[in-house]
């Protein structure tokens, strides 16, 4: 059976880009073209395909290959499954990001909450991207999770050479936000446009607008 619910509905149909679609889970594959239907009818315009492994990553190319500009692509190891990184595993994302639909690393970073794999093997694997995404200048969508502490010794590791970067579905203190805000980080935040809106005392079609072209120029979309 298809799920029938559609989700939060918006008042007002944006022009929006979405950075973090999974996607690639097989959870969507029953109803895989209805989801894209759907997005494009709620004003979707561009979304990218999040990679969490190896396999993940290709299958999310393999989406973004079969819809041309409409679907990009991330390639990387999420913090869950950073017990599964190995010697391998840097060559072989090396080889997804060669292609131009695949926009940025990730979804990488240090999940400390829920610790599905070990704060060393998440700190290695993590760094480990950190490092490519720098040495390929390609944009960092980070996951972080009662881990702002380890994530800003990194990213200030390395802030001499950083691309763009997104902390993705920020859930942090504000003072976390604005340590990140000061490296010259974006923060994800994942709600309504409305909500959003009231939480920033913005119009909802200025945040909207100001998203959408973040999401633009972080990860060089047209």
């Amino acid at each position: 059976m298809v799920c029938e619910d559609q989700g939060v509905q918006s008042k007002v149909q944006y022009k929006l880009v979405d950075i973090g679609a999974n996607l690639a889970h097989p959870s969507f594959e029953r109803d895989y073209s209805d989801v894209l239907a759907r997005a494009r009818k709620a004003g979707l315009k561009k979304i990218i395909v999040t990679g969490c492994s190896v396999k993940s990553s290709t299958v999310a190319g393999e989406k973004a290959q079969e819809h041309p500009g409409f679907l990009y692509c991330t390639a990387g190891v999420h913090p869950h499954d950073a017990k599964t990184f190995n010697e391998e595993t840097i060559y072989q994302l090396r080889e997804l990001l060669k292609k131009d639909n695949c926009v940025a690393v990730g979804e990488c970073g240090l999940d400390f909450n829920r610790n599905f794999s070990s704060r060393e093997d998440q700190l290695h694997a993590f760094e480990q991207q950190l490092i490519l995404a720098c040495e390929l200048q390609k944009p960092l969508f980070i996951h972080e999770r009662e881990a702002s502490v380890d994530m800003v010794k990194l990213l200030k590791k390395h802030s001499g050479r950083l691309p763009p970067a997104v902390i993705h579905c920020f859930t942090g203190t504000a003072e976390e936000a604005q340590a990140y805000i000061d490296m010259g980080l974006y923060i994800g935040l994942t709600a309504t446009c409305e909500l959003i809106a009231a939480f920033m005392k913005e119009e909802p079609s200025d945040v909207a607008a100001v998203t959408t072209e973040n999401a633009k120029r972080i990860y060089g979309l047209d």
